[in-house]
């Protein structure tokens, strides 16, 4: 190829990516280069997070419930190439009572990718919110407000009675997953380690619910949410609710779906 534009010789192996039979100067440059264009591969981000434990009761006159563990995040960088197709299912969040249950798992699967985070829910007696295998709840504490609880998708649990801080993911600089605040007298704690108003975990956060006195209202997990980002400012790929921003590309998935690279 010449400086200005002409073909000189046979071009071989040059596969283009809008109309086939047809080359531009883009494609030949990209191939000269050793360059990867649109849509023979790139490089996306995902983060995916389980649906957030509900907060558990305490024991009458003796102490009061934890909160919920939020969601387990997890997130990477993977090459996908064009076609490539990801199912995803986006787990629902624990319910809140007695023994607050684990939220549900939060999976993407195709290509031998592969990706589950669970929470855990709150104990019954005010102990650790169990069930999280990578954030453990709070300790109990027994005859004071507030017992142990659960931890954040991203941090240890919080001073005694407070959820764990969430985990910021930073293709967006956005906070999910925070742990299920320990139960306080006369209601249910703020699910989300404090972060929401009431007793559950805010929806396709993650977050933990909030614990309780022994009689309830026990706070409930929130859902899931799996987002995949990469760069630019055109749409590559289908699936989920589209948004761009900061010169990204985001496929925003809260139920069940397909990501098509």
């Amino acid at each position: 190829m010449s400086r200005n534009g002409g073909i000189r010789g046979k071009v071989n192996s040059i596969t283009n990516t809008n109309q086939i039979g047809k080359y531009d100067l883009s494609d030949i440059f990209a191939a000269s280069q050793g360059l990867v264009w649109p849509g023979s591969g790139y490089t996306i981000s995902y983060l995916a997070i389980g649906g957030g434990g509900g907060g558990s009761g305490g024991i009458a006159s003796v102490n009061f419930g934890a909160g919920g563990a939020a969601g387990v995040a997890r997130t990477a960088n993977i090459l996908t190439k064009s076609g490539t197709s990801y199912s995803i299912t986006v787990g629902g969040g624990g319910v809140g009572g007695v023994s607050g249950s684990n939220g549900s798992n939060t999976i993407i699967t195709g290509f031998g990718l592969s990706v589950s985070a669970t929470g855990g829910g709150g104990a019954p007696d005010g102990a650790a919110g169990a069930g999280n295998p990578d954030y453990s709840g709070g300790a109990g504490a027994w005859t004071t407000y507030g017992a142990g609880g659960g931890a954040g998708a991203g941090a240890t649990a919080g001073p005694n009675g407070t959820g764990g801080a969430g985990y910021t993911w930073p293709i967006n600089q956005t906070t999910y997953g925070g742990g299920g605040a320990g139960g306080t007298s006369g209601t249910s704690a703020p699910g989300g380690g404090g972060a929401f108003s009431s007793g559950n975990g805010s929806i396709n956060t993650g977050s933990g619910g909030g614990g309780a006195t022994a009689g309830g209202p026990y706070g409930s997990g929130g859902s899931g949410l799996v987002i995949i980002a990469y760069p630019g400012s055109e749409q590559r790929a289908s699936g989920g609710t589209v948004s761009f921003a900061n010169s990204m590309v985001y496929h925003r998935f809260t139920g069940p779906g397909t990501f098509i690279a």
